[in-house]
């Protein structure tokens, strides 16, 4: 007589694969929010230096425009008590 081995799970068999689907379900979630949080904290950082280099630059323009302005007007550069000696 042949030995008849049955291919219904165990409850426990069940309950064993159910808790493995569900720890790595967990450790993908905790994975994926792992790799949001720092794509997260890594363009906060590209935009902060962003930012810091946007202010040189504008102070950087200023200070250019301000120069060009005194050169083309020179009179005005020229403080008024000098002018008269």
């Amino acid at each position: 007589m042949p030995t008849v081995i049955s291919s219904r799970p165990t409850s426990e068999t069940v309950q064993s694969a159910s808790s493995v689907a569900i720890a790595s379900n967990a450790s993908q979630n905790n994975g994926d929010r792992l790799i949001k949080m720092l794509k997260s904290l890594y363009q906060a950082d590209q935009q902060v230096k962003f930012l810091h280099l946007h202010a040189e630059a504008d102070y950087l323009l200023q200070q250019l425009q301000t120069l060009k302005q005194h050169q083309s007007n020179p009179k005005s550069s020229v403080p008024a008590s000098s002018s008269q000696n």
